[in-house]
């Protein structure tokens, strides 16, 4: 029983430490963004590392919480 206690705990702060994370940021994180997407690399290849990655879909786009176009995969 102590163990299980301090692995829920671990759980409970490491989300509340993602979450705050992100709202500190100011934009929610996609987790699901891999690469950076540049002229050689874009939907085509970035497609292709998605379906690689078991993903349905995959695209390169601007995220909120940075500058950089990223490859993003969706299921």
């Amino acid at each position: 029983m102590g163990v299980r206690k301090y692995v829920v705990i671990f759980i409970i702060s490491l989300i509340v430490v993602v979450a705050s994370v992100a709202i500190t940021e100011g934009a929610a994180v996609n987790p699901f963004c891999y690469a950076v997407c540049s002229r050689d690399f874009w939907d085509d290849k970035c497609l292709g590392l998605c379906i690689k990655g078991r993903f349905n879909y995959g695209y390169c786009g601007l995220q909120p919480d940075g500058p950089d176009i990223l490859c993003c995969c969706q299921h």
